[in-house]
């Protein structure tokens, strides 16, 4: 029985390629204190490659309105400014496992692989990386509703800046 919590808006199928912490780190992935992921950058045109373990997720979401590629004045020039706000149901989130304790499992630093239609599961847009969509913000909403206390979860992707932007 479908609830009314669980309606979205225009949904469609997204892939999400969660950060795995734990294999990222059994295979040495991280540099330095500050747990940030290693990048091995080659020099002869081929795609590099990363120290990030990562396990793709497919679920239903709403995606708002964002902003694609606007162009970022940088010291080097123009770089895209990439964002996503993605909206989920807690009821599907909880279907598929990704609520543990109350909380979502989902978090910063997680990826959006691609977005697919919901219906036909036909490849709407495959997110290149790099640069990549990456979880900044990470929050529940519509508190005193749901399991844990709340209705949805808003996951919000932006590009990762190649150097200082004027905001």
């Amino acid at each position: 029985m479908a609830s009314i919590f669980r309606q979205l808006i225009f949904p469609k199928l997204v892939a999400i390629a969660r950060l795995d912490t734990v294999a990222t780190a059994a295979a040495g992935g991280y540099v330095g204190k500050r747990r940030d992921v290693s990048v091995v950058n080659a020099n002869d045109d081929t795609p590099r490659t990363t120290g990030r373990t990562e396990t793709i997720v497919r679920l239903p979401a709403q995606i708002e309105m964002g902003v694609d590629e606007d162009a970022a004045p940088t010291p080097l020039g123009n770089a895209p400014r990439s964002r996503r706000v993605l909206v989920f149901s807690a009821d599907d989130l909880e279907d598929l496992g990704l609520v543990q304790d109350g909380r979502c499992l989902l978090k910063v630093q997680d990826r959006l692989h691609a977005v697919y239609d919901i219906e036909t599961e036909a490849l709407v847009e495959l997110i290149p990386d790099p640069p990549g969509l990456y979880c900044q913000h990470a929050n529940p909403r519509g508190e005193d509703m749901g399991p844990g206390g709340w209705n949805l979860f808003e996951m919000v992707f932006e590009d990762r800046a190649k150097g200082p932007r004027n905001t």
